[in-house]
């Protein structure tokens, strides 16, 4: 009878450590698969920007006009012979 316990007992000690094993297998790769999903997101979101990035890299080395807005609204840049008038900001 001792045997029998000692069996059941060893038998029980065994199945909880696998069913704790797995569980925390499971939870791990399911971490796991959540970065995962939380990088390509991150991935797709960069993609999206560097393609932005490129066409307005384009558009400056192939557009004069985009480039002459650029430089001056972002710049400040004026043509020789034209005169700029500013004026101060409304203070509220």
């Amino acid at each position: 009878m001792t045997r029998r316990v000692l069996g059941a007992l060893g038998g029980l000690v065994l199945v909880t450590s696998v069913a704790t094993y797995a569980t925390n297998g499971y939870v791990r790769v399911r971490q796991m698969r959540l970065q995962i999903d939380a990088m390509e997101r991150d991935v797709a979101a960069m993609r999206d920007k560097a393609s932005q990035l490129a066409h307005i890299v384009d558009r400056l080395r192939n557009d004069p006009d985009y480039l002459e807005k650029v430089a001056r609204e972002e710049q400040g840049m004026v043509r020789p012979g034209e005169t700029i008038w500013k004026f101060p900001s409304r203070s509220r």
